[in-house]
């Protein structure tokens, strides 16, 4: 029968993740959240996080030289964290991935003009129709 993984069913399941993924010592993770060293050592070996793959992903990417390749570089990073997260359940991945996502998109979007955070005013503003005209 099958080990159930300590580290999988904690509540801090993305803490170690991502101090696994920082390359923090096995020793420290344990010690920092109450987990056996071989649980933790298992878990990384057994349970790999979405986030390496992607940042390799990302260091394939470093030699973008402007800024909106960079964007697109990290768009579509990404996408592939949340397509990984939604293949292994990872609700709390998928939202934050998501947020990053929809950041970047509107970062892409004002880069190439798409967006303009300039208010819009369209029409006289209140209380000022027929000034021009009586000048």
């Amino acid at each position: 029968m099958a080990r159930r993984c300590r580290v999988g069913d904690s509540s801090d399941r993305d803490s170690v993740d991502a101090a696994i993924v920082a390359g923090e010592p096995i020793r420290g993770i344990a010690d920092c959240f109450g987990i056996g060293r071989e649980s933790v050592r298992r878990h990384a070996k057994n349970h790999p996080s979405p986030a390496p793959a992607a940042m390799q992903a990302a260091s394939n990417h470093a030699t973008a030289k402007t800024t909106l390749e960079r964007t697109e570089a990290r768009h579509e990073i990404l996408a592939d964290v949340v397509q990984a997260a939604r293949a292994s359940g990872r609700s709390t991945t998928i939202i934050n991935a998501s947020r990053e996502l929809r950041q970047t998109a509107e970062l892409q979007a004002k880069i190439t003009g798409d967006l303009k955070d300039r208010p819009h005013v369209t029409g006289q503003p209140h209380g000022l129709a027929g000034v021009a005209e009586r000048a």
